[in-house]
């Protein structure tokens, strides 16, 4: 739809599962980290669990590293 290549877009996201499947698309992936999306009880997606191309702590932290 936008006349882009798989490689020329990234996935950003919080929950490993997504980012493995955008991955197998080709795609590049980035993990915010969101240890309590969920609330305190949260127990899946604590932490990045793939070969990410970013592993990040927030939206900011990406743009930086995308930008520098």
């Amino acid at each position: 739809m936008l006349g882009m290549e798989p490689g020329e877009v990234m996935m950003a996201a919080a929950h490993n599962d997504d980012l493995k499947h955008a991955q197998s698309h080709g795609m590049r992936t980035a993990f915010i980290c969101r240890p309590y999306e969920y609330g305190v009880d949260q127990v899946k997606d604590l932490e990045a669990t793939g070969e990410w191309d970013f592993v990040v702590d927030g939206i900011d932290e990406l743009a930086d590293r995308l930008l520098s």
